[in-house]
Protein backbone atom coordinates (compact mmCIF):
# COMPACT_ATOMS: atom_id res chain seq x y z
CA UNK A 1 0.00 0.00 0.00
CA UNK A 2 2.97 2.34 0.61
CA UNK A 3 3.74 2.03 -3.30
CA UNK A 4 -0.25 2.81 -3.93
CA UNK A 5 0.14 5.42 -2.10
CA UNK A 6 2.88 7.18 -3.47
CA UNK A 7 1.79 6.69 -7.52
CA UNK A 8 -1.44 8.43 -6.34
CA UNK A 9 0.67 11.26 -5.37
CA UNK A 10 2.13 11.48 -8.35
CA UNK A 11 -0.24 11.08 -10.52
CA UNK A 12 -1.93 13.71 -8.41
CA UNK A 13 0.70 16.33 -9.28
CA UNK A 14 -0.15 15.38 -13.15
CA UNK A 15 -3.56 16.43 -12.36
CA UNK A 16 -2.68 19.43 -10.87
CA UNK A 17 -0.08 20.49 -14.03
CA UNK A 18 -3.38 19.72 -16.09
CA UNK A 19 -5.25 21.62 -13.73
CA UNK A 20 -3.30 25.35 -14.53
CA UNK A 21 -2.46 25.21 -18.34
CA UNK A 22 -1.14 22.39 -20.10
CA UNK A 23 -0.45 19.20 -17.86
CA UNK A 24 -0.76 15.43 -18.86
CA UNK A 25 -4.34 15.27 -18.17
CA UNK A 26 -4.63 17.35 -21.80
CA UNK A 27 -5.22 16.00 -24.71
CA UNK A 28 -7.81 15.44 -27.62
CA UNK A 29 -8.47 13.22 -30.70
CA UNK A 30 -6.17 13.08 -33.22
CA UNK A 31 -6.07 12.06 -37.00
CA UNK A 32 -3.50 11.03 -39.97
CA UNK A 33 -2.73 10.02 -43.43
CA UNK A 34 -4.00 6.49 -44.39
CA UNK A 35 -0.54 4.52 -44.70
CA UNK A 36 0.28 1.58 -46.57
CA UNK A 37 -0.80 -1.07 -43.90
CA UNK A 38 -4.43 -0.72 -42.98
CA UNK A 39 -4.67 -3.91 -41.19
CA UNK A 40 -6.21 -4.26 -38.35
CA UNK A 41 -4.50 -6.89 -36.42
CA UNK A 42 -0.69 -7.62 -37.11
CA UNK A 43 0.29 -11.44 -37.15
CA UNK A 44 4.05 -11.99 -36.18
CA UNK A 45 6.33 -11.07 -38.93
CA UNK A 46 9.81 -10.63 -40.39
CA UNK A 47 10.66 -7.78 -37.66
CA UNK A 48 9.40 -9.90 -35.19
CA UNK A 49 12.72 -9.26 -33.70
CA UNK A 50 11.32 -5.67 -32.57
CA UNK A 51 13.22 -3.68 -30.69
CA UNK A 52 15.68 -6.76 -29.78
CA UNK A 53 18.73 -4.67 -27.25
CA UNK A 54 21.60 -7.07 -28.98
CA UNK A 55 21.73 -5.21 -31.64
CA UNK A 56 22.50 -2.00 -29.95
CA UNK A 57 25.86 -1.03 -29.17
CA UNK A 58 25.30 0.93 -26.01
CA UNK A 59 23.20 0.25 -22.72
CA UNK A 60 23.88 -2.55 -20.38
CA UNK A 61 21.28 -5.47 -19.27
CA UNK A 62 23.00 -6.89 -15.83
CA UNK A 63 20.72 -6.59 -12.69
CA UNK A 64 23.69 -4.39 -10.79
CA UNK A 65 23.92 -1.21 -8.99
CA UNK A 66 25.52 1.55 -11.37
CA UNK A 67 25.48 4.66 -9.61
CA UNK A 68 26.68 8.07 -12.02
CA UNK A 69 29.92 8.83 -11.04
CA UNK A 70 30.91 11.25 -8.71
CA UNK A 71 34.02 13.08 -10.48
CA UNK A 72 35.21 12.90 -14.18
CA UNK A 73 33.82 15.18 -17.08
CA UNK A 74 30.21 14.37 -15.72
CA UNK A 75 30.04 14.08 -12.19
CA UNK A 76 26.17 13.25 -10.51
CA UNK A 77 25.00 16.64 -9.25
CA UNK A 78 25.09 18.36 -6.85
CA UNK A 79 27.21 17.83 -5.23
CA UNK A 80 29.06 17.96 -8.56
CA UNK A 81 29.44 21.37 -10.49
CA UNK A 82 27.73 19.96 -13.69
CA UNK A 83 24.92 21.91 -14.16
CA UNK A 84 22.80 24.03 -16.63
CA UNK A 85 24.36 26.99 -17.46
CA UNK A 86 27.83 26.37 -16.10
CA UNK A 87 30.93 25.52 -18.42
CA UNK A 88 31.37 22.08 -20.23
CA UNK A 89 27.49 21.23 -19.40
CA UNK A 90 25.88 20.61 -23.50
CA UNK A 91 24.71 23.73 -25.01
CA UNK A 92 21.51 23.33 -27.34
CA UNK A 93 21.99 20.81 -29.62
CA UNK A 94 24.90 19.34 -27.90
CA UNK A 95 25.47 15.66 -26.81
CA UNK A 96 27.56 13.59 -24.37
CA UNK A 97 27.82 9.92 -23.48
CA UNK A 98 26.40 9.03 -20.52
CA UNK A 99 29.32 7.74 -18.41
CA UNK A 100 28.14 4.58 -17.07
CA UNK A 101 25.41 3.56 -19.64
CA UNK A 102 26.95 4.30 -22.70
CA UNK A 103 23.88 6.36 -24.92
CA UNK A 104 24.56 9.11 -26.75
CA UNK A 105 22.04 12.33 -24.94
CA UNK A 106 21.36 15.05 -26.67
CA UNK A 107 20.04 18.31 -25.64
CA UNK A 108 16.81 19.90 -27.87
CA UNK A 109 15.31 22.61 -25.49
CA UNK A 110 16.84 25.62 -24.13
CA UNK A 111 15.04 27.11 -21.04
CA UNK A 112 17.69 27.85 -18.97
CA UNK A 113 16.86 29.31 -16.74
CA UNK A 114 13.15 29.69 -16.52
CA UNK A 115 10.64 27.57 -15.52
CA UNK A 116 9.32 24.42 -17.78
CA UNK A 117 5.84 24.32 -19.85
CA UNK A 118 6.91 20.91 -20.86
CA UNK A 119 4.10 18.84 -21.41
CA UNK A 120 6.03 15.96 -23.10
CA UNK A 121 4.53 12.35 -22.24
CA UNK A 122 4.04 8.75 -23.09
CA UNK A 123 2.03 9.54 -26.17
CA UNK A 124 3.82 9.04 -29.91
CA UNK A 125 2.32 11.91 -31.05
CA UNK A 126 4.47 14.37 -29.86
CA UNK A 127 6.76 13.13 -32.62
CA UNK A 128 6.25 13.18 -36.09
CA UNK A 129 6.70 9.78 -37.97
CA UNK A 130 10.09 9.86 -38.84
CA UNK A 131 11.25 11.10 -35.36
CA UNK A 132 13.11 13.50 -36.59
CA UNK A 133 10.37 16.67 -35.11
CA UNK A 134 9.72 17.03 -31.43
CA UNK A 135 6.43 19.15 -30.07
CA UNK A 136 7.61 21.44 -28.00
CA UNK A 137 5.11 23.20 -25.64
CA UNK A 138 5.88 26.83 -24.30
CA UNK A 139 4.15 28.94 -21.56
CA UNK A 140 0.82 30.20 -22.53
CA UNK A 141 0.12 26.69 -24.37
CA UNK A 142 2.34 28.21 -27.23
CA UNK A 143 4.19 25.11 -29.39
CA UNK A 144 7.14 24.98 -31.15
CA UNK A 145 8.58 22.01 -33.00
CA UNK A 146 12.02 21.41 -33.14
CA UNK A 147 14.65 19.55 -34.64
CA UNK A 148 15.59 16.11 -33.04
CA UNK A 149 19.05 16.61 -33.38
CA UNK A 150 20.05 19.86 -33.52
CA UNK A 151 17.43 21.26 -31.22
CA UNK A 152 16.32 24.54 -33.64
CA UNK A 153 13.24 25.50 -34.19
CA UNK A 154 11.54 24.14 -37.53
CA UNK A 155 8.26 25.98 -36.82
CA UNK A 156 6.88 28.41 -34.37
CA UNK A 157 3.55 29.44 -33.22
CA UNK A 158 1.88 25.79 -33.94
CA UNK A 159 -1.45 25.59 -33.44
CA UNK A 160 -3.35 22.80 -31.09
CA UNK A 161 -0.67 23.61 -27.96
CA UNK A 162 -1.06 20.09 -26.06
CA UNK A 163 -4.44 18.57 -27.72
CA UNK A 164 -2.24 18.14 -31.08
CA UNK A 165 -0.86 15.07 -32.15
CA UNK A 166 1.58 13.88 -35.10
CA UNK A 167 0.38 11.79 -37.79
CA UNK A 168 1.97 8.03 -37.40
CA UNK A 169 2.38 7.82 -40.83
CA UNK A 170 2.83 10.91 -42.76
CA UNK A 171 6.22 13.05 -41.28
CA UNK A 172 4.43 16.62 -42.28
CA UNK A 173 1.29 16.28 -41.04
CA UNK A 174 -0.16 17.46 -37.83
CA UNK A 175 -3.82 17.13 -36.32
CA UNK A 176 -5.60 19.21 -33.90
CA UNK A 177 -9.02 19.84 -32.79
CA UNK A 178 -10.97 23.49 -32.69
CA UNK A 179 -14.23 23.68 -31.99
CA UNK A 180 -16.34 20.84 -33.30
CA UNK A 181 -13.61 20.57 -36.31
CA UNK A 182 -10.42 18.60 -37.03
CA UNK A 183 -8.02 20.17 -38.47
CA UNK A 184 -4.71 19.41 -40.16
CA UNK A 185 -1.25 21.51 -39.98
CA UNK A 186 1.11 21.09 -42.30
CA UNK A 187 4.86 21.67 -41.46
CA UNK A 188 6.13 22.03 -44.78
CA UNK A 189 3.94 25.11 -45.59
CA UNK A 190 2.67 26.22 -42.08
CA UNK A 191 -0.46 26.30 -43.37
CA UNK A 192 -3.72 24.63 -41.94
CA UNK A 193 -6.98 22.82 -43.22
CA UNK A 194 -9.95 21.51 -42.33
CA UNK A 195 -10.19 17.56 -42.30
CA UNK A 196 -13.74 16.94 -40.94
CA UNK A 197 -16.60 18.81 -39.13
CA UNK A 198 -17.89 16.60 -36.73
CA UNK A 199 -21.23 18.75 -35.35
CA UNK A 200 -20.04 18.66 -32.06
CA UNK A 201 -17.41 20.15 -30.07
CA UNK A 202 -14.24 17.30 -29.60
CA UNK A 203 -13.64 16.92 -25.98
CA UNK A 204 -10.43 15.88 -24.30
CA UNK A 205 -9.61 12.09 -23.83
CA UNK A 206 -7.28 12.55 -21.48
CA UNK A 207 -3.84 13.21 -23.53
CA UNK A 208 -1.44 10.84 -21.94
CA UNK A 209 -1.39 8.28 -25.02
CA UNK A 210 -2.56 8.03 -28.62
CA UNK A 211 -5.61 7.76 -29.82
CA UNK A 212 -4.76 6.83 -33.26
CA UNK A 213 -3.88 3.52 -34.54
CA UNK A 214 -0.45 2.83 -36.19
CA UNK A 215 -1.63 2.53 -39.40
CA UNK A 216 -3.23 6.53 -39.41
CA UNK A 217 -6.70 5.08 -40.64
CA UNK A 218 -8.80 4.49 -37.14
CA UNK A 219 -9.87 7.15 -34.29
CA UNK A 220 -11.18 7.49 -30.96
CA UNK A 221 -12.83 10.92 -30.55
CA UNK A 222 -15.11 12.75 -28.00
CA UNK A 223 -17.66 13.88 -29.91
CA UNK A 224 -20.16 15.98 -27.61
CA UNK A 225 -19.39 14.36 -25.03
CA UNK A 226 -19.62 10.90 -26.43
CA UNK A 227 -16.94 8.90 -27.07
CA UNK A 228 -16.99 6.97 -30.80
CA UNK A 229 -14.17 5.18 -32.89
CA UNK A 230 -13.70 6.90 -36.48
CA UNK A 231 -12.48 5.25 -39.43
CA UNK A 232 -10.63 8.45 -41.53
CA UNK A 233 -10.21 6.48 -44.76
CA UNK A 234 -14.77 5.32 -44.90
CA UNK A 235 -15.63 8.44 -42.95
CA UNK A 236 -17.82 6.20 -40.31
CA UNK A 237 -18.52 6.30 -36.85
CA UNK A 238 -18.73 3.36 -35.54
CA UNK A 239 -22.00 2.12 -33.71
CA UNK A 240 -21.83 1.72 -29.57
CA UNK A 241 -20.66 5.04 -27.70
CA UNK A 242 -18.54 5.58 -24.35
CA UNK A 243 -19.10 8.22 -21.91
CA UNK A 244 -16.69 10.86 -22.17
CA UNK A 245 -16.91 11.43 -18.13
CA UNK A 246 -15.12 7.96 -18.49
CA UNK A 247 -11.79 10.00 -18.68
CA UNK A 248 -11.47 11.77 -15.28
CA UNK A 249 -8.24 12.45 -14.86
CA UNK A 250 -6.88 9.32 -16.46
CA UNK A 251 -7.42 8.55 -20.22
CA UNK A 252 -8.75 7.04 -23.25
CA UNK A 253 -6.65 5.10 -25.89
CA UNK A 254 -6.77 3.53 -29.08
CA UNK A 255 -4.46 0.19 -29.56
CA UNK A 256 -1.81 1.11 -31.87
CA UNK A 257 -3.67 -2.60 -34.16
CA UNK A 258 -6.89 -0.83 -33.53
CA UNK A 259 -8.46 -4.02 -31.87
CA UNK A 260 -9.58 -2.03 -28.82
CA UNK A 261 -10.13 0.93 -26.59
CA UNK A 262 -8.03 0.89 -23.23
CA UNK A 263 -9.73 3.04 -20.49
CA UNK A 264 -8.13 2.98 -16.81
CA UNK A 265 -10.61 3.89 -13.71
CA UNK A 266 -9.21 3.97 -10.08
CA UNK A 267 -6.85 0.75 -9.98
CA UNK A 268 -9.70 -0.72 -12.73
CA UNK A 269 -8.60 -1.27 -16.20
CA UNK A 270 -11.16 -2.27 -18.47
CA UNK A 271 -10.56 -2.70 -22.28
CA UNK A 272 -13.78 -2.05 -25.62
CA UNK A 273 -12.62 -4.53 -28.33
CA UNK A 274 -13.55 -2.95 -31.75
CA UNK A 275 -15.67 -4.88 -34.74
CA UNK A 276 -13.89 -3.50 -37.74
CA UNK A 277 -16.53 -5.92 -39.84
CA UNK A 278 -19.60 -4.91 -37.92
CA UNK A 279 -18.39 -1.15 -37.48
CA UNK A 280 -18.88 -2.09 -34.05
CA UNK A 281 -17.66 -0.64 -30.32
CA UNK A 282 -18.42 -3.37 -27.81
CA UNK A 283 -19.64 -0.86 -24.96
CA UNK A 284 -19.75 -4.06 -22.47
CA UNK A 285 -15.91 -4.27 -21.94
CA UNK A 286 -13.22 -6.54 -19.86
CA UNK A 287 -11.68 -5.81 -16.30
CA UNK A 288 -8.46 -6.89 -17.05
CA UNK A 289 -5.92 -5.40 -14.60
CA UNK A 290 -6.54 -4.10 -10.60
CA UNK A 291 -3.49 -3.52 -9.34
CA UNK A 292 -2.68 0.20 -10.30
CA UNK A 293 -3.48 3.35 -11.61
CA UNK A 294 -2.80 5.20 -15.02
CA UNK A 295 1.11 5.47 -15.40
CA UNK A 296 1.12 2.87 -18.15
CA UNK A 297 0.63 2.36 -22.16
CA UNK A 298 -0.81 0.32 -24.83
CA UNK A 299 1.70 -1.62 -27.16
CA UNK A 300 0.32 -4.05 -30.00
CA UNK A 301 3.61 -6.30 -30.26
CA UNK A 302 4.37 -8.83 -33.07
CA UNK A 303 2.91 -11.59 -31.66
CA UNK A 304 -0.14 -10.09 -32.16
CA UNK A 305 -1.76 -9.60 -28.93
CA UNK A 306 -2.14 -6.18 -27.54
CA UNK A 307 -1.18 -5.24 -23.69
CA UNK A 308 -0.99 -2.90 -20.72
CA UNK A 309 2.42 -2.42 -19.92
CA UNK A 310 2.15 -0.56 -16.39
CA UNK A 311 2.77 -1.11 -12.44
CA UNK A 312 1.84 -3.73 -10.11
CA UNK A 313 2.05 -1.47 -6.66
CA UNK A 314 -0.44 -3.40 -4.65
CA UNK A 315 1.84 -6.17 -3.49
CA UNK A 316 4.94 -5.45 -5.93
CA UNK A 317 7.14 -2.80 -6.40
CA UNK A 318 6.58 -4.04 -10.73
CA UNK A 319 6.22 -3.45 -14.30
CA UNK A 320 3.72 -5.97 -16.06
CA UNK A 321 3.12 -6.67 -19.67
CA UNK A 322 -1.19 -7.55 -19.07
CA UNK A 323 -3.24 -9.15 -21.62
CA UNK A 324 -5.98 -6.82 -22.32
CA UNK A 325 -8.33 -9.70 -23.52
CA UNK A 326 -8.10 -11.49 -20.23
CA UNK A 327 -11.24 -10.70 -17.34
CA UNK A 328 -10.02 -10.31 -13.95
CA UNK A 329 -12.38 -9.79 -10.84
CA UNK A 330 -11.34 -7.77 -7.55
CA UNK A 331 -8.10 -6.94 -5.55
CA UNK A 332 -8.58 -9.93 -3.01
CA UNK A 333 -5.78 -11.87 -2.21
CA UNK A 334 -6.64 -14.51 -4.72
CA UNK A 335 -7.78 -12.47 -7.63
CA UNK A 336 -4.55 -10.14 -7.24
CA UNK A 337 -2.34 -13.48 -7.64
CA UNK A 338 -4.35 -14.64 -10.51
CA UNK A 339 -3.60 -11.25 -12.23
CA UNK A 340 0.12 -11.75 -11.73
CA UNK A 341 -0.35 -15.09 -12.37
CA UNK A 342 -2.04 -14.88 -16.10
CA UNK A 343 0.65 -11.83 -17.25
CA UNK A 344 4.53 -11.32 -16.84
CA UNK A 345 6.98 -9.72 -15.11
CA UNK A 346 9.24 -7.62 -16.82
CA UNK A 347 10.85 -4.85 -14.43
CA UNK A 348 11.44 -5.38 -10.86
CA UNK A 349 11.95 -2.25 -9.09
CA UNK A 350 11.98 -0.96 -5.53
CA UNK A 351 9.01 0.74 -3.14
CA UNK A 352 11.28 4.40 -3.67
CA UNK A 353 10.54 3.80 -7.66
CA UNK A 354 7.54 5.41 -9.93
CA UNK A 355 7.60 6.51 -13.15
CA UNK A 356 6.29 6.68 -16.84
CA UNK A 357 6.12 4.26 -19.62
CA UNK A 358 6.01 4.44 -23.16
CA UNK A 359 5.61 1.92 -25.78
CA UNK A 360 5.90 2.03 -29.60
CA UNK A 361 3.06 2.06 -31.60
CA UNK A 362 4.36 1.71 -34.69
CA UNK A 363 5.69 -1.19 -37.42
CA UNK A 364 9.55 -1.62 -37.65
CA UNK A 365 12.35 -3.13 -35.81
CA UNK A 366 11.39 -1.84 -32.04
CA UNK A 367 7.74 -2.62 -32.44
CA UNK A 368 8.01 -4.77 -29.21
CA UNK A 369 9.54 -2.12 -27.10
CA UNK A 370 8.47 0.24 -24.22
CA UNK A 371 10.84 2.54 -22.11
CA UNK A 372 10.79 3.59 -18.96
CA UNK A 373 11.80 6.49 -17.07
CA UNK A 374 12.48 4.96 -13.31
CA UNK A 375 11.45 8.43 -11.35
CA UNK A 376 13.12 7.29 -7.70
CA UNK A 377 11.80 9.50 -4.67
CA UNK A 378 14.70 9.10 -2.60
CA UNK A 379 17.44 10.94 -4.96
CA UNK A 380 16.99 14.92 -3.78
CA UNK A 381 19.25 17.90 -4.56
CA UNK A 382 20.70 17.70 -1.02
CA UNK A 383 21.50 13.59 -0.64
CA UNK A 384 20.86 11.13 -3.79
CA UNK A 385 20.44 8.43 -0.92
CA UNK A 386 21.43 4.51 -1.41
CA UNK A 387 22.00 3.43 -4.91
CA UNK A 388 20.60 0.56 -6.03
CA UNK A 389 19.79 -1.34 -9.85
CA UNK A 390 17.56 0.98 -12.10
CA UNK A 391 17.26 3.66 -9.66
CA UNK A 392 16.68 7.13 -12.36
CA UNK A 393 17.51 5.43 -15.26
CA UNK A 394 15.86 5.30 -18.91
CA UNK A 395 15.05 1.66 -19.51
CA UNK A 396 14.34 0.00 -22.80
CA UNK A 397 12.11 -3.34 -21.50
CA UNK A 398 11.18 -5.60 -24.82
CA UNK A 399 7.22 -7.77 -24.65
CA UNK A 400 8.20 -10.64 -26.21
CA UNK A 401 10.66 -13.73 -25.21
CA UNK A 402 13.56 -13.41 -24.62
CA UNK A 403 12.60 -10.48 -22.77
CA UNK A 404 15.76 -8.56 -22.83
CA UNK A 405 16.08 -5.21 -20.15
CA UNK A 406 18.63 -2.82 -21.42
CA UNK A 407 19.21 -0.39 -19.37
CA UNK A 408 20.32 3.31 -21.42
CA UNK A 409 21.03 6.62 -19.13
CA UNK A 410 20.35 8.26 -16.30
CA UNK A 411 18.13 10.64 -16.54
CA UNK A 412 19.80 13.39 -13.94
CA UNK A 413 16.79 14.86 -12.72
CA UNK A 414 16.67 15.64 -9.11
CA UNK A 415 14.01 15.65 -6.45
CA UNK A 416 11.43 14.23 -8.48
CA UNK A 417 8.77 15.01 -5.84
CA UNK A 418 8.73 18.73 -5.72
CA UNK A 419 7.44 19.66 -9.01
CA UNK A 420 5.64 17.98 -12.02
CA UNK A 421 7.91 19.61 -13.90
CA UNK A 422 10.70 17.78 -12.38
CA UNK A 423 9.26 14.47 -13.55
CA UNK A 424 11.07 13.03 -16.56
CA UNK A 425 8.28 11.44 -18.34
CA UNK A 426 10.07 9.04 -20.97
CA UNK A 427 8.21 9.62 -24.18
CA UNK A 428 9.29 7.75 -27.50
CA UNK A 429 8.51 8.20 -31.30
CA UNK A 430 6.21 6.47 -32.76
CA UNK A 431 8.75 3.92 -34.59
CA UNK A 432 10.62 3.82 -31.03
CA UNK A 433 13.94 5.25 -32.56
CA UNK A 434 13.63 7.96 -30.15
CA UNK A 435 13.19 8.07 -26.75
CA UNK A 436 13.21 11.75 -24.71
CA UNK A 437 12.27 12.63 -21.01
CA UNK A 438 12.40 16.28 -19.43
CA UNK A 439 15.35 16.78 -16.26
CA UNK A 440 16.84 19.70 -14.07
CA UNK A 441 19.75 18.29 -14.38
CA UNK A 442 20.45 18.75 -10.80
CA UNK A 443 19.58 22.52 -11.22
CA UNK A 444 16.71 23.42 -8.38
CA UNK A 445 15.55 26.62 -10.04
CA UNK A 446 11.70 26.41 -9.59
CA UNK A 447 10.04 24.44 -11.90
CA UNK A 448 13.43 24.00 -14.55
CA UNK A 449 13.57 21.08 -17.03
CA UNK A 450 14.71 20.80 -20.28
CA UNK A 451 13.87 18.23 -22.91
CA UNK A 452 16.75 14.95 -23.88
CA UNK A 453 16.63 12.59 -26.19
CA UNK A 454 18.50 9.48 -27.27
CA UNK A 455 18.88 8.17 -31.21
CA UNK A 456 18.60 5.11 -31.19
CA UNK A 457 19.55 3.42 -34.73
Amino acid sequence: MVRRLALVALVALAALAALVGCGSGAGAPVDGAVGGDAGVIDAPGSDAMAGDAAVLSFGLTDELSHPPPADGPHPYSPPGDWLPGQAGFPALGDSYVDPVFGAPVTRITDVHPNASASQIYVRNGFWNADGSLFMHHLPGCDSELVDTATGAAVRTGVPGCWRASFDPVDPDVLYYPQGSELRSYRVSAGTSSLVKDFGATLGSLGGSVDYIDRTGRYFVLDVGGSVRVWDKLTDTIYAGALGAQMVGTGWIAMSPNAAYLVVPGDFAFTSYAIDHDSKTLDTGGVLFWTLCGDHADVISPSDGKTYLVGFECWDEAAIYRIDVSLPQSGDTAAARQKQRDDNLMLLDLDWSDSGHISCVSGAGPYRDVCYHSVTSGDDSFADPGMWRPYKQEIVMMQVTPPYPVRRLAHHRSRSTGDSYQYQPRASTSWDGRRVGWVSNYGDSGSDYADVYVIHLP
